[in-house]
């Protein structure tokens, strides 16, 4: 009934109405048109297509907050970010193409978003730092205004050893390790792998000090706890289970991939000196020792541990993360009001950090003073290389105040695509933490990624809108032409 009212509605106003709904039905077209264009000339625009939308996936998304160790409460939200809609698009044997959804609920501009895919056998969530088969985390970085939302379409190939059912999940972090979010896949990944590599057995891991004694519980580390170490006195001895699961003798060597803070963070060049080479007997298990690298500045890290034969790796890699004791802070979380600026403007910035990594709770070294740090932030249009604005703020590292600095930067040049540097220092000079966002790539845009698509889609407007109303006058012009014939005779 509401609909024949309508029709009736838009007859009797007549040519005034037909006039507005063929402009309506310009826009329609063009709508239609530009989206066309949009997804040719813009895949970072692409949504992915509803086909992927029925299948159902579990969630552990509950944005990042910053918790006080003593009453457990919630000071702050640090991000709120979440991995949504993930999908296995297809496999074959052990390649997989993945499809998942990346959301900014906050307010302010998230960059520095990495992600990574990892396997784990069965459904064991409350292992998965330890229980992780194959992670894979990819080299892009992405920045999201709040609101905004970001598609995107991965390859991943599972390591060819494994063998059974994996669920699949995708994790998002920042590089300094804070998390973001994690979110699975429906069902279960089968793979039909050889079985023939040496496993690490990353529950048996533990990390000491060299001297220690091992029947001592209170000597040994877990691996993802963050042991302290005096890198001046002390060497790191990580302690495994390793398995040979080949048909044959096989001789190994350790690989160490060191990363800062986490495996999502820069992975820092390592010159590995020759280490004690191992040999075992087919389907032999036993421990091993590995002295592990301790040579670099006072910060937390994340080493990968893999085992190779001559240059192929051939085991799982296994994470151990651990502190070198030290002066040291890290820059956790920084966030921005906008992804570009106008001269004139005033960036405003949320810096959340942290001092020395060793400061935590049952660490085994806190002796480490919380110095005096400044926060030098540059800013330069990556454009023509040009400095948009610099400022500099004295962090408040009092106890009893938040971690988080809530700084302005005044804009002195139009800055369209901003590289936004902050600079942690202390009191001499010395650069503690430095964190580079490049916030206006990858942002998430969803509709016209780029000025080109603008354009397109107002000449396309234009010549949509004037093709109908010009059809629209040679219509009426015949028309009128006919009457004028069927009146003469």
């Amino acid at each position: 009934m509401q609909k024949r009212s309508l029709l009736k509605a838009t007859k009797v106003k007549g040519r005034i109405t037909n006039f507005s709904s063929k402009l309506f039905l310009g826009a329609v077209v063009t709508l239609s048109i530009s989206l066309f264009f949009t997804v040719v000339l813009d895949s970072k625009a692409i949504k992915l297509p509803s086909l992927f939308s029925q299948v159902e996936e579990v969630s552990l998304n509950s944005g990042t907050v910053l918790i006080d160790y003593d009453s457990g409460l919630p000071i702050a939200s640090i991000a709120d970010v979440e991995i949504d809609n993930v999908k296995i698009i297809s496999q074959k044997v052990n390649r997989l193409k993945i499809s998942f959804r990346i959301i900014n609920h906050g307010s302010q501009v998230q960059p520095n978003i990495k992600y990574g895919v990892t396997l784990i056998q069965g459904d064991r969530v409350s292992e998965m730092p330890i229980n992780e088969k194959g992670q894979k985390v990819y080299a892009e970085e992405i920045n999201l205004k709040g609101g905004r939302e970001i598609n995107r379409i991965v390859e991943y190939v599972a390591p060819s050893y494994l063998k059974g059912a994996y669920s699949l999940w995708v994790t998002a972090k920042l590089p300094s390790g804070v998390p973001l979010g994690k979110n699975r896949a429906k069902g279960f990944v089968s793979l039909k792998g050889d079985n023939q590599f040496i496993e690490i057995v990353p529950q048996s891991c533990r990390l000491m000090i060299e001297g220690a004694e091992v029947e001592k519980e209170h000597n040994m580390h877990n691996i993802a706890e963050g042991i302290v170490v005096n890198s001046q006195k002390e060497k790191l001895i990580g302690l495994c289970k390793v398995i040979n699961h080949f048909d044959e003798v096989i001789e190994f060597a350790p690989v160490f991939e060191i990363y800062s803070r986490s495996s999502f963070g820069e992975r820092l060049k390592y010159n590995q000196t020759d280490s004690d080479n191992f040999q075992f007997n087919p389907g032999e298990e036993k421990d091993i020792a590995l002295i592990l690298p301790t040579s670099m500045d006072s910060q937390a890290y994340d080493v990968k541990v893999t085992l190779k034969t001559q240059e192929k790796i051939v085991s799982n890699p296994v994470l151990m993360h651990y502190i070198l004791k030290g002066s040291n802070a890290t820059i956790q979380n920084i966030t921005f009001d906008k992804l570009s600026y106008l001269k004139g403007e005033t960036a405003r910035i949320n810096l959340f950090w942290t001092g020395p990594a060793n400061q935590f709770l049952d660490s085994r070294m806190t002796e480490t003073e919380v110095e005096n740090l400044t926060v030098d932030l540059s800013a330069i249009n990556k454009k023509d290389g040009q400095v948009c604005g610099q400022a500099i703020k004295e962090i408040d590292v009092s106890p009893e105040n938040p971690p988080i600095a809530l700084m302005t930067l005044p804009i002195i040049l139009n800055c369209e695509e901003p590289v936004i540097t902050a600079t942690i220092k202390n009191q001499a000079g010395k650069v503690l933490f430095q964190q580079v966002s490049n916030i206006s790539e990858n942002n998430g845009d969803k509709l016209f990624g780029n000025r080109k698509n603008i354009v397109m889609l107002i000449l396309i407007s234009l010549f949509t809108i004037t093709a109908i109303l010009t059809y629209d006058d040679i219509n009426l012009f015949i028309k009128h032409r006919r009457q004028k014939k069927i009146n003469s005779l």
